[in-house]
């Protein structure tokens, strides 16, 4: 692609200097220069052949850095204008065609490579105060089809006539918030937080995906709930990225920074909240005022394979690129010692820096849905990689917080004493905390004000201490993180601190103006089909001067407004005023319908299995639910449709500490599909995900327990692998997997009546040898086990049998009668065995269930009698 741009002239001088700067710029980093004369008319002459030259520059990573048919780096060609006051041309930029597919990973370099140069190109603008970025923004376009449709227009971008945006777009900063109607609620204790507990007024920006996403009587609670709080429907702000925004979740984090108003934006989840005041960070935080980009570590847990590590450092090394001074100095996360390198939650940029901006459009792109399904989320976990990530491929300067996230919860008493804070102490809580710029105040959190975002019933959470580790500290002692049931995160280590008093206050301050938010929302009356939601309250001199803004914001012809106001006495106050209640009512078919009660454990599929449950549930004081296809026997009618990511049918379902998929999952992206399709329409539970599988994955001879190899094409391990891989990296759910053996109970399930399936003739019986089984009140008190014990589970795959290996030849004699005892007999004498059971070099595979029964603390009640022999103990 070739970019031809009209000539212009800035004021009445010519720009003299570009030319000699663009020339010794790309001189020193090694791209070819091709100089032309325009003629008098403004016009560039043909391309000649040579004008281009194709030959590529040594990478910096040097010559292996590039493989074979991987992606080169370009060649840019930079016209020259003549000295004329009508000849100044920017760059002409040539690139070669990137495939369509971004399955590729040299694309990812390519980018970053081409953005690097547009960012030169950018600078060239900006030094010229030219308003003629028609063809650099036509480039930029070409690259990022997402900004197409006139977005460009409508964002703010440093290149774009600096001196005529308006300054404060530069000076001031603002705040955007993606919500959605299933969070709203943790969004409005962030704003009104901001608002009332730290005096912000910046501008809240709340960015969502169209109606479906954040329903219109959700916006206009938010927008009466406190002043200057504004709405980007991304939809209809990027309409050439439809498909990348509806239900795309996290994906829509960048379009929601691209799309903000000022330059300098905080991002933030809807679930962050503050124990400090973030108003003055971009003027006290070194790192984001030398660089323009301020990123929080994730923790510095371990427990994942290398595979994202691998691909970001071969991302980097075909990119012809070597990895930034912080990778190789800093990251715990490129040296291999934490899992994770980002928490996203709080993301602080300032674009009028064109690097960043040019950066965060890179980001997007890596969040787009072809890339992010394909690539960027089958790699790393959601967007929270990304925005790092965009920087370093375009090797450009960004700057992390120092410290890697800590904890914000409890200690755990000794006895009933508080432990001493100068030994190492256990602290557990479910939110991430990060400090400030100073190293040394807890700034911001994750998870909102609840003790659990899932189930708010339980109340707000108790915070009285916090850990952060600094780096070189983490290097040395690598903390061991530890959860509990209930994703709650534990350690043990020195440096646990007591919350200040500054910092107590502002939590408890918060809670209070959440527990007047949530009372807001209680008033939502689902009496008779209709709902009213009262949105403010307050005190105002006149009624049409204070709440003309209020009703502005709420106008829609379906909805009535109802203003309540009542006269205070008289003399109280200098002129008259009223108390006022502000309610919106809502019309029948918009009221809310009654949401499932919560339950211990969600059976998925009440199948065979599942008649074992309900006593056993009932003894343990476990409450549940199950789903069927036809809703039989009380269940809840639920169909898995692994074509559909319509998540209607989910929202029947109840929040649940621990769900159990009976059902077999099977291949690539079904375990993904269901969990975040529950998740979407659950968005405040963490809960567990079992599912049974069976141990026919487990193939090869000889012994085999839990940790043994498994024939990883089989479909349905394929989906327990993918089941184990999304709960490892996720920060809201968990999961394991109980491989069931042979299922029996005895009547309905009679192992006796298996003989003669799978051995009609004794050619059959001669290729038949090991057997395992587990009984259905085993399989039941495993499931209660693992939903109490999940932490000693959580992903892993356990095997789950009675502990028992039984051999066909001997269940033949028993259970087939005379014409099956003789085939034994004969057998035995042909193959040299001389008792049976026979011993385990003969029998095939034999698997080994101890580990579970073990880790779990209880042992199988039921075994086949008088058959088979146990596995030897420990």
């Amino acid at each position: 692609m070739i970019v031809n741009f009209k000539p212009t002239t800035f004021g009445k001088k010519p720009l003299i200097l570009i030319p000699l700067f663009v020339i010794l710029y790309f001189a020193f980093t090694h791209i070819t220069i091709q100089i032309r004369r325009i003629d008098s008319s403004g016009t560039l002459p043909p391309t000649q052949p040579h004008d281009v030259k194709q030959t590529p520059t040594t990478p910096v990573g040097g010559t292996d850095a590039v493989s074979p048919g991987e992606a080169k780096p370009v060649t840019v060609t930079v016209t020259v204008p003549a000295a004329t006051p009508t000849a100044a041309k920017p760059p002409t930029l040539v690139f070669p065609e990137i495939p369509d597919s971004p399955l590729e990973i040299s694309q990812w370099g390519e980018r970053g490579s081409r953005i690097r140069q547009l960012a030169h190109w950018a600078d060239m603008l900006m030094q010229s105060q030219s308003e003629n970025t028609t063809a650099f923004e036509a480039a930029l376009v070409k690259q990022f089809p997402f900004l197409g449709g006139g977005v460009l227009e409508t964002m703010y971008r440093p290149w774009s006539t600096p001196h005529a945006q308006s300054e404060s777009a530069s000076s001031e900063h603002g705040f955007v918030i993606c919500a959605g109607s299933g969070n709203y609620q943790l969004a409005a204790h962030l704003i009104r937080s901001l608002r009332r507990v730290y005096k912000s007024s910046s501008l809240v920006e709340v960015a969502y995906a169209g109606d479906e996403d954040l329903q219109p009587k959700h916006r206009e609670f938010l927008a009466a709930l406190e002043p200057n709080v504004t709405f980007i429907d991304l939809l209809q702000r990027f309409p050439d990225a439809e498909k990348d925004l509806k239900k795309s979740g996290w994906a829509m984090k960048p379009f929601a920074l691209l799309a903000s108003n000022h330059s300098r934006t905080i991002l933030m989840d809807a679930d962050a909240l503050f124990l400090a005041s973030p108003e003055a960070l971009f003027e006290k935080h070194p790192a984001l005022k030398k660089t323009g980009t301020l990123f929080f570590h994730d923790r510095a847990a371990t427990g994942g394979d290398e595979k994202r590590l691998e691909w970001v450092k071969a991302a980097i090394r075909v990119a012809g690129l070597s990895p930034s001074k912080y990778l190789t100095e800093e990251s715990l996360f490129y040296s291999g010692a934490a899992w994770y390198e980002q928490d996203s939650g709080v993301v602080a940029v300032d674009r009028s820096n064109p690097r960043v901006m040019l950066g965060m459009i890179f980001a997007t792109w890596m969040n787009t849905k072809e890339v992010r399904e394909k690539i960027t989320y089958e790699v790393f976990y959601g967007d929270k990689e990304t925005f790092w990530l965009a920087m370093e491929l375009c090797g450009f300067d960004y700057s992390f917080q120092p410290m890697y996230a800590g904890t914000v919860g409890t200690v755990t008493m000794v006895g009933d004493q508080p432990p001493s804070l100068e030994s190492e102490v256990e602290i557990c809580g479910k939110h991430m905390l990060h400090l400030d710029y100073t190293g040394q105040i807890p700034f911001w959190m994750n998870g909102g004000i609840y003790e659990d975002k899932g189930a708010p019933e339980k109340g707000f959470a108790k915070m009285s201490h916090y850990w952060v580790g600094n780096t070189s500290e983490i290097r040395l002692t690598q903390p061991n993180w530890y959860w509990h049931a209930g994703n709650v995160a534990c350690l043990k280590e020195k440096g646990v601190k007591e919350l200040s008093e500054e910092s107590k206050d502002n939590v408890k301050r918060t809670w209070e103006e959440a527990q007047k938010v949530d009372e807001m929302i209680r008033n939502i009356d689902v009496s008779n089909g209709v709902g009213s939601a009262v949105l403010a309250t307050g005190v105002f001199s006149t009624v049409a001067d204070r709440t003309s803004p209020f009703i502005e914001s709420i106008r829609e012809p379906q909805l009535t407004v109802v203003l309540t106001a009542n006269k205070l006495k008289a003399g109280s106050f200098k002129e008259t005023e009223y108390c006022f209640n502000m309610t919106v009512v809502y019309p029948s078919d918009a009221s809310s319908h009654t949401r499932p009660e919560p339950v211990d454990i969600l059976i998925l599929g009440a199948g065979w299995t599942y008649q074992f449950l309900p006593p056993l549930l009932s003894q343990q004081n476990l409450t549940h639910a199950a789903t069927s296809t036809t809703g039989r026997d009380n269940t809840i009618p639920f169909r898995f449709d692994p074509d559909s990511d319509d998540a209607s049918p989910y929202t029947t379902l109840p929040p649940a500490k621990t769900i159990i998929i009976t059902f077999p999952l099977k291949g690539p992206g079904q375990s993904n599909l269901l969990t975040s399709l529950y998740l979407k329409t659950h968005p405040h539970t963490s809960p567990n995900f079992i599912q049974l599988g069976s141990t026919g994955i487990f193939t090869t001879p000889g012994w085999s327990n839990s940790r043994s190899d498994y024939n990883k094409l089989d479909v349905r391990a394929i989906a327990e692998d993918e089941l184990l891989s999304l709960g490892a990296q996720s920060h809201h759910f968990q999961s394991a997997v109980l491989d069931l053996a042979g299922l029996y109970d005895g009547t309905t399930r009679d192992p006796r009546r298996y003989l003669g399936r799978v051995a009609q003739s004794k050619e059959q019986l001669k290729a038949k040898g090991a057997v395992h089984f587990i009984h259905g009140g085993d399989v039941a008190r495993a499931i209660v086990a693992a939903h109490g014990k999940f932490e000693r589970l959580r992903g892993r795959r356990w095997i789950l049998a009675d502990l028992r290996t039984y051999d066909w030849w001997e269940l033949a004699i028993r259970w087939g009668g005379q014409e099956y005892g003789r085939w034994v007999g004969e057998l035995m004498g042909e193959e040299g065995v001389g008792v049976l059971p026979r011993g385990t070099d003969r029998l095939g595979r034999v698997l080994d269930s101890r580990e579970f029964w073990e880790t779990v603390g209880e042992a199988p009640r039921y075994g086949i009698p008088g058959g088979g022999f146990e596995a030897p103990r420990v």
